[in-house]
C-alpha cells in the first residue's frame, strides 16, 4: 500500500476539474491506485525475496496462497476502476482526467525496468 494513495487521487484532477465532480469515488480511486501498485509490484518483491508486501501478508493470514491474493487484489483493482468511471460518467471532463491518469498509473509500473515486468513478456494492450 502506498500510504499516499488519496494523494495521488486528489492530485490527479486539477483545477478546472470542479471538486465535486470527483470527491465521491475518491476511496474507490484510492483502492484502485493501492491495488494496482501492489499487484504491479509483487513480481519485483518476489525476485528480491521481500516478504513484508501486502500480497505476501495477506497470504500468511488467510489460508489461501500468493497467487489467490494476487487474482484477488487484481480483480478488485478492476472492480474499483469500473466503479470510478461509473460514478464519474455524469462529468465527461473529470471522466477524461481520470482516464488519463489511470493509464499513467499502469504505464509507470510497465514501463520501468524498476518493476522488472519486461521479465515476464506480457502482451499488454491497453484495456484501460
Amino acid at each position: 500500500m502506498l500510504g499516499t494513495s488519496e494523494a495521488y487521487g486528489l492530485l490527479a484532477f486539477p483545477p478546472d476539474v470542479p471538486i465535486d465532480a470527483y470527491i465521491q469515488p475518491l476511496p474507490a480511486l484510492a483502492t484502485f491506485i493501492n491495488n494496482t501498485n501492489d499487484v504491479l509490484s509483487f513480481y519485483k518483491e518476489e525476485l528480491n525475496g521481500e516478504s513484508v508486501n501486502r500480497i505476501s501478508l495477506l497470504a500468511a493470514c488467510c489460508p489461501c496462497s500468493k497467487g489467490e491474493v494476487l487474482l484477488q487484489l487484481a480483480d478488485v483493482a478492476v472492480e474499483t476502476h469500473d466503479n470510478v468511471l461509473h460514478i464519474l460518467e455524469l462529468h465527461a471532463r473529470a471522466t477524461e482526467v481520470y482516464k488519463q491518469f489511470s493509464r499513467g498509473f499502469v504505464a509507470f509500473h510497465t514501463a520501468f525496468n524498476r518493476y522488472k515486468l519486461d521479465d515476464l513478456d506480457l502482451q499488454l494492450e491497453s484495456a484501460l
